[in-house]
């Protein structure tokens, strides 16, 4: 299950009528489809990347995106690098391979732990 955190901000009408009626209208329109782009780019990544499976074993990791059918496995010892980031609270672990290859991973319920299982791997193979 994954649980997606939303804040809402009361906006003090008074206040942007203070600063002159045009200026008030546009600053609130502008802020207004800010938040809406945001919350649109949020939507369409939790709708493109349910339903992902990730299948960890000793030695491969599996990816599997039912939605489209895509697929794919990679061998534990072609990971070069992995890093976490998040944008608005939305956790993206970015796991380089060999050959300049990579895949970002989004919207996965245990991201750091997830993160932490592949920065191990990625250390044992750097002391290898």
């Amino acid at each position: 299950m994954l649980c997606v955190g939303v804040s809402i901000h009361y906006l003090e009408p008074a206040w942007l009528a203070a600063i002159g009626q045009w200026s008030g209208l546009t600053l609130f329109t502008g802020l207004f489809l800010i938040f809406n782009a945001i919350e649109k780019r949020a939507s369409a990544d939790l709708a493109l990347h349910r339903g992902e499976v990730l299948l960890i074993d000793e030695k491969h990791l599996e990816f599997q995106q039912l939605s489209s059918g895509y697929t794919f496995k990679k061998s534990l010892e072609e990971i070069e690098s992995v890093s976490l980031t998040q944008w608005f609270g939305v956790p993206s672990i970015k796991i380089r391979f060999r050959h300049n290859q990579f895949y970002q991973l989004r919207w996965f319920k245990d991201s750091p732990a997830l993160y932490q299982v592949l920065k191990r791997q990625e250390a044992w193979l750097k002391s290898a």
